[in-house]
C-alpha cells in the first residue's frame, strides 16, 4: 500500500508514502502506484491489491471511463438513461453497462427495472419504456383477469376467465 517516493532515505516514513485512494501498490519496493482501472474506484489510502480488494466496481446502472478515481461519484459519474437499465457492475461505457428495457417491464433508468403489474402486459422491448404506461400498455380485456407480473402476452397475463353467470366489466383486473 506504500510506494517509494524519495531516494537516499534511512527511515520508512520518509522513504515511503501511502498510495492515495483510487491507486494501490502491487508489491514491496514499488516506486509508483497503480491506478484503479476505469469502471472501478478505491476509497481507502494505502491499499494493496494482492486479492483485488483495492478497487471496487461501479454499481449496476452506473459507468465511468476514467482510471484512478477515489469515489463512486468521480469514477462512476454516468448513469443508464430512462428506458434502459444496468445489471452489470464495473462497466466503462453505456454500451456495456446499459441494456434496453425488456418486454414485460418498464425502466426508470440506472439499475431500475420493474415488471409489468398484475393485470397488465407489455409485448415490446423499447427504449421509451421508462414509465408503466409505456412499458405495460396492455390491460387484461373485460372478462379476463390475471395475477402474474412481468408478462409479455395476454394469455399469460390474463389466464383466468370470468365464471359462468358473471360478466367482466372492467379492463386490467387482477381478481374476479
Amino acid at each position: 500500500g506504500k510506494f517509494g517516493h524519495a531516494a537516499g532515505q534511512t527511515e520508512m516514513d520518509a522513504a515511503c508514502r501511502f498510495c492515495p485512494g483510487g491507486w494501490y501498490s502491487d508489491s514491496e519496493g514499488d516506486t509508483a502506484c497503480v491506478a484503479c482501472i476505469a469502471g472501478k474506484y478505491g476509497l481507502i489510502d494505502g491499499r494493496r491489491d494482492s486479492e483485488g480488494a483495492a478497487c471496487s466496481d461501479c454499481p449496476n446502472g452506473q459507468y465511468g471511463d476514467e482510471a484512478g478515481k477515489q469515489s463512486v461519484a468521480a469514477a462512476c459519474s454516468n448513469y443508464c438513461a430512462q428506458g434502459k437499465f444496468g445489471d452489470l457492475p464495473g462497466r466503462t461505457s453505456e454500451d456495456t453497462a446499459c441494456s434496453d428495457c425488456p418486454a414485460g417491464s418498464f425502466c426508470a433508468g440506472v439499475a431500475q427495472k420493474a415488471p409489468c403489474p398484475a393485470g397488465k402486459y407489455g409485448d415490446l422491448a423499447l427504449a421509451i419504456q421508462h414509465e408503466e404506461a409505456a412499458g405495460c400498455p396492455n390491460a387484461c380485456p373485460a372478462g379476463r383477469f390475471g395475477t402474474s407480473v412481468g408478462q409479455t402476452e395476454m394469455e399469460a397475463a390474463c389466464p383466468f376467465l370470468c365464471p359462468l353467470g358473471e360478466r367482466g366489466h372492467a379492463l386490467g383486473q387482477t381478481a374476479k
